[in-house]
């Protein structure tokens, strides 16, 4: 499961994000702050924190995604010679021997909308060992001097990049047959390696690919069995050599800026874009920054790469590390159970569950939300949105009270009313699996290990051998899966039902969910 158990090319680039080489080309963009004022976009004391290359951020509509994104491009300053992707509906800003963003291409005040006067925007950079920052402020004369930002190639790829090339009529007039203006078009080829990858996520042989850019538009061709053009092109298929366009012009250690990543894009190739986007920011070290609205594309990121926004009547919050079951959770706007329940992580859920008998599990909702810290810092964040469902927070039998405590009065600040309510799984200071593993071996709750799988006693023993010299506690499911052919989760599942609902030292959780709900 991405997050849990990482592939070695998603291992290999959190161990380069956490571990950057003291040679890196250019600053990597590690936090955006945004406070002061009346807020940016309603937007006030918000801290979006980048954990990883590659970041998804995801959350319902006018959560503010698009500002952090625009506040991402914006980083950073153009280098020497660098030109910032102008596509068929951004603008950009001319400075000599280079162009780049600027405040005014992201954020535009209509009449009557109040001004971002006293609105400072904190961006925080990790180069050569070590963390610097930068602060502008907007006043009425501006944001600030741009050459001040650190230099970086930015590249940002608008949402507006999925309207139908037949429907711009700028497109129409520079990229249909024209003799007098083919010598002001510019031809970007895919390489051979791009082109490999375009046919990997589109699941189709492209022979070649390109993009034409005139000086105010760009325009795809590709030849995949037959030479067609964008005027002929799905929405997807256009969108991924833009991307794949930009990805091979952007040099080592740049940054990309994506909106909606996967707009157009049917499911096979949103799983292999996210696969395609961990091998290209190892390969060229280049940071992505991403938003969208796909559980798909999240469950094909590690954890570490998603971020979650949310928007209360207290402000604006951000979720690091989700599950992508929570994500989808937050986006669903679904009618929500009388008490929801936070655990670390989906062996967790499954011990909550099989523990709770069946009137009590069918009044309560059971989110995974990553570590120890993340679902105490989610406790706080139910409780700062003032929903009426209760919650609580539920931590693994390895986590103390005291650290619980110092985490939640780190999140609460001098607000006593957000303190959560939680309780410590059993476990003598053992993850779940291995406190499951311990009550094997008591025989009564051996035999029922033996009932749930259908096998025989001696089987059973030689299962719970095998799970006992396992290294990793988290290969419990997948151990079991070996040597039974079930499902991994299933083998979780059936191991926590052997003892949970039964078990005397988790009737202080049964007792707990009672009381919550009356």
């Amino acid at each position: 499961m991405p997050g849990r158990h990482l592939s070695n090319n998603e291992s290999r680039l959190l161990h380069l994000w956490d571990n950057p080489p003291a040679n890196l080309a250019r600053p990597q963009l590690r936090k955006i702050e945004i406070g002061g004022g009346t807020g940016l976009r309603g937007i006030d004391g918000l801290v979006v924190p980048f954990r990883y290359p590659i970041t998804a951020i995801c959350g319902n509509n006018g959560v503010g995604k698009s500002t952090i994104l625009g506040l991402a491009a914006l980083a950073h300053h153009s280098p020497k010679g660098w030109h910032v992707h102008l596509g068929n509906t951004s603008s950009h800003h001319f400075g000599g021997d280079r162009t780049y963003y600027t405040f005014s291409n992201f954020f535009v005040s209509g009449h009557g909308e109040p001004a971002a006067n006293g609105v400072s925007v904190t961006w925080r950079y990790f180069q050569k060992g070590a963390e610097h920052s930068l602060t502008f402020k907007k006043k009425r004369s501006g944001w600030g001097r741009y050459v001040q930002r650190p230099e970086r190639e930015v590249d940002f790829l608008p949402l507006g990049r999925i309207l139908p090339a037949h429907e711009s009529t700028g497109i129409r007039t520079t990229f249909m047959k024209a003799p007098r203006r083919i010598s002001s078009i510019r031809n970007a080829p895919l390489d051979g390696d791009s082109c490999k990858l375009l046919s990997f996520i589109m699941g189709r042989k492209y022979s070649e690919a390109e993009v034409q850019q005139s000086w105010r538009y760009t325009f795809q061709r590709c030849h995949a069995g037959v030479q067609y053009t964008a005027f002929n092109m799905g929405a997807g298929e256009s969108c991924m050599i833009a991307l794949l366009h930009l990805v091979q012009r952007m040099p080592s250690g740049g940054l990309l800026v994506i909106e909606e990543i996967e707009a157009g894009l049917h499911s096979q190739a949103q799983v292999r874009l996210a696969t395609t986007l961990v091998s290209i920011s190892l390969r060229k070290q280049i940071q992505i920054i991403c938003s969208t609205h796909s559980g798909i594309f999240l469950d094909s990121l590690p954890r570490q790469a998603r971020l979650v926004m949310k928007r209360s009547v207290q402000g604006h919050e951000v979720v690091e590390s989700p599950s992508t079951r929570f994500a989808m959770y937050e986006m669903t706007g679904q009618v929500q159970p009388e008490l929801i329940i936070y655990c670390e992580d989906k062996t967790a859920v499954i011990l909550v569950e099989e523990a709770l008998p069946q009137n009590l599990r069918l009044r309560v909702t059971i989110q995974d939300v990553g570590s120890d810290a993340t679902v105490i810092r989610q406790g706080v964040s139910h409780l700062r949105s003032g929903f009426v469902m209760k919650s609580l927070c539920v931590l693994d039998g390895d986590c103390s009270a005291g650290q619980i405590d110092a985490w939640n009065s780190e999140e609460r600040g001098d607000r006593n009313n957000l303190s959560v309510d939680y309780i410590i799984l059993p476990g003598d200071h053992m993850p779940p699996e291995r406190w499951a593993l311990s009550q094997l071996s008591h025989n009564a709750y051996r035999n029922a290990f033996a009932g749930v799988f259908a096998c025989s006693i001696p089987e059973a023993d030689a299962h719970i051998q095998a799970l006992g010299v396992d290294l990793n506690h988290h290969d419990m499911g997948f151990t079991l899966h070996q040597r039974t052919g079930l499902d991994p989760t299933d083998c979780i599942r059936r191991t926590m039902r052997a003892f949970a609902l039964p078990h005397p030292q988790l009737e202080a959780l049964r007792v707990k969910v009672s009381s919550l709900l009356g």
